[in-house]
């Protein structure tokens, strides 16, 4: 756990391993049943025979915005507790048993050949996160290429941030694009970042989509920001 906590210190991110890959695998089919519930989507699930997740990733590559929409929409109940015991060695030997969670983790979509679904470069801090709150982002399959998220150490991204208000630089991308780092994950394995690191994705070529979900959690006895119990709720891991 040593070499996690020197991560986080030394760069403001690190891979966490879930302790039973049996436990992603079981979310990753929870958030297949909950796209079934959908009339239209379960009619395309039919259609097209999905099993998994990477049949629905050939199916996903090709969807609208509209449609993509109708799953980004869904809530996917207890998924961020279940996400966050996945990783509780990791998440409980660095930030303790009692945190707070977000109720429920974003959906993320991100189709090759295409920039309509790619994450524009921010920090969590941007979005009203406290200085405390950290994000898991979990994958539902292998990320060996760019079609995962980029990442920027946070001491650089702080810099970079300031450098593009002071100089009123007009292209965050332009200003990143030479800093990005692109992890290897294999499934199973997350990021879990600061709310300082830079992040974002970028158009990538591949005939299957990107599918992952993240959530964001802080120690319970850290202050919150802007986001509050509208947005947290509690967990003891």
């Amino acid at each position: 756990m040593q070499s996690l906590r020197n991560d986080l210190k030394n760069r403001g991110w690190t891979i966490i391993k879930s302790k039973k890959i049996n436990d992603i695998k079981k979310i990753s089919n929870n958030l297949l049943n909950e796209i079934k519930k959908n009339s239209y989507l379960r009619k395309l699930i039919k259609k097209n025979n999905v099993k998994n997740i990477e049949d629905m990733r050939k199916i996903a590559n090709h969807l609208d915005d509209n449609k993509l929409n109708l799953i980004r929409k869904l809530y996917l109940k207890n998924c961020s507790f279940d996400i966050l015991k996945s990783f509780s060695i990791s998440i409980k030997s660095i930030f303790g048993k009692n945190i707070l969670v977000q109720k429920y983790p974003q959906i993320q979509i991100h189709i090759g050949y295409s920039n309509s679904t790619r994450t524009f470069p921010h920090s969590e801090i941007m979005a009203g996160h406290s200085p405390y709150t950290y994000n898991v982002w979990l994958p539902f399959h292998d990320i060996q290429d760019e079609s995962g998220i980029f990442l920027i150490d946070d001491l650089s991204s702080v810099k970079l941030c300031d450098q593009e208000i002071r100089k009123k630089i007009q292209s965050r991308e332009k200003l990143l694009q030479k800093h990005q780092q692109f992890p290897k994950l294999k499934f199973g394995e997350a990021l879990l970042f600061n709310p300082f690191v830079y992040h974002g994705s970028n158009l990538f070529r591949s005939k299957k989509a990107r599918i992952s979900v993240d959530v964001r959690f802080q120690k319970f006895s850290n202050p919150l920001f802007q986001k509050y119990n509208d947005f947290f709720t509690t967990l003891n891991i």
